[in-house]
């Protein structure tokens, strides 16, 4: 059954107020859809933002590492063994990137999101002015990052370009360790220049890492005060089309007094509806 209580029905009514009722609908389905991918971003954010984290422990175990390394006290079975370590620490790199997210996308490959951003193959790679082949993880991704709307204006990534975050003064680092690997694997210790490289590239590594971790928590605070503020307009927005569709207040209280007259001259009983017409209206 159709409440009849509305003030406005139909355009007729009121056509200035079904303009403002059919603009303030469109407004909070904006604002809703604008919140729900400003939620999804905070989500698919936070979990590039954990990646993220668990890249920089490992990393730190790494550089910790080749401090040891380069203390020069490692006899050539040690070195061979750290080799095997770093090839490992490798892996689990290539994995915290080539992980999915809960949407079962692949969210370190730029806009490339269906497949693998890393896979392992040979390389040459040049090692002391010799190109030497190395099997190392290689960036299959694009340069593009998926960008996600969450406002008028507003867009905010949802993806990463990952060749950037593992790369720095053009090497990655799957390419720095492998020259150190180079010699370690042969029981070697690091030739002074390529230990030099090596702490260099790491140098260079940390600082994009830690830019890139400032990057991303800049967006996810500002999806998640979106989010926020899209709450919070919606609620305004709906008071604002409540009054707009409601009946007319004094018309209201006027046909329930009117009732109430007709019932309390037929049954004599209308103390109690009125005063719960009073508590209610009045």
């Amino acid at each position: 059954m159709q409440h009849t209580q509305y003030r406005v029905l139909k355009s007729g009514d009121d056509p200035i107020a079904q303009g403002r009722i059919i603009n303030l609908k469109k407004s909070i389905s904006d604002l809703n859809d604008y919140k729900t991918s400003a939620q999804v971003v905070q989500t698919e954010l936070s979990e590039i933002e954990s990646r993220t984290k668990s890249y920089g422990e490992l990393f730190n175990q790494l550089n910790t590492l080749i401090g040891k390394i380069s203390s020069g006290t490692m006899n050539s079975r040690d070195l061979k063994q750290q080799s095997k370590q770093m090839d490992g620490m490798m892996n689990d790199l290539a994995q915290i990137f080539n992980t999915k997210n809960t949407n079962g996308e692949y969210v370190f490959g730029g806009t490339a999101t269906d497949s693998p951003p890393f896979v392992k193959e040979k390389q040459t790679l040049a090692i002391d002015g010799v190109d030497r082949e190395v099997e190392i993880w290689v960036y299959k991704g694009n340069q593009e990052k998926k960008l996600t709307q969450i406002g008028a204006s507003v867009s905010l990534p949802s993806s990463v370009i990952g060749s950037e975050l593992v790369s720095a003064n053009g090497t990655t680092i799957f390419e720095t360790v492998a020259k150190a690997q180079y010699y370690l694997s042969q029981g070697q210790d690091m030739p002074n220049n390529i230990l030099e490289e090596v702490e260099t590239s790491f140098d260079a590594l940390l600082d994009q890492r830690i830019s890139f971790q400032s990057d991303i928590g800049h967006a996810y605070a500002t999806a998640e005060r979106n989010t926020n503020m899209y709450q919070g307009m919606m609620d305004e927005y709906t008071k604002l089309l409540s009054n707009t569709e409601d009946s007319d207040y004094i018309a209201v209280v006027t046909e329930i007094k009117k009732q109430q007259q007709i019932m309390n001259a037929l049954a004599q009983s209308s103390k109690v509806l009125m005063d719960m017409a009073t508590l209610k209206f009045n």
